[in-house]
């Protein structure tokens, strides 16, 4: 009798590993899913990066543009409105070669 149960045994555990095992399925779709999720996770980290990178840059940028033409000697945009009065060109004030302005 126990030479039956043997053979029977060692039949199912030769079905189990063909097919593989509940334990072998389930651990490959776990380590399936993990691979699924991280490459997810790498994407989106990806892409937010990206956005909040322009976020940061995009005032940097204009920052810069604008300080170049203020070395270039342009005015920079939205400084002509009203007079100013600290002694620069464009300031409403009229100057005489050293003179304070004031006559």
């Amino acid at each position: 009798m126990m030479g039956g149960y043997s053979s029977m045994m060692e039949m199912m555990r030769q079905l189990t590993n063909q097919a593989g095992s509940p334990e072998k399925r389930f651990l490959e779709a776990v380590s399936r899913a993990t691979w699924i999720a991280g490459a997810l996770a790498v994407g989106v980290a990806l892409l937010l990066g990206l956005l909040i990178s322009r976020q940061i840059t995009a005032p940097l940028r204009r920052i810069t543009l604008a300080a170049q033409r203020v070395a270039r000697g342009d005015s920079p945009s939205g400084s002509t409105s009203g007079p100013r009065r600290n002694g620069l060109p464009g300031d409403g004030l009229q100057h005489d070669g050293g003179e304070s302005g004031q006559e």
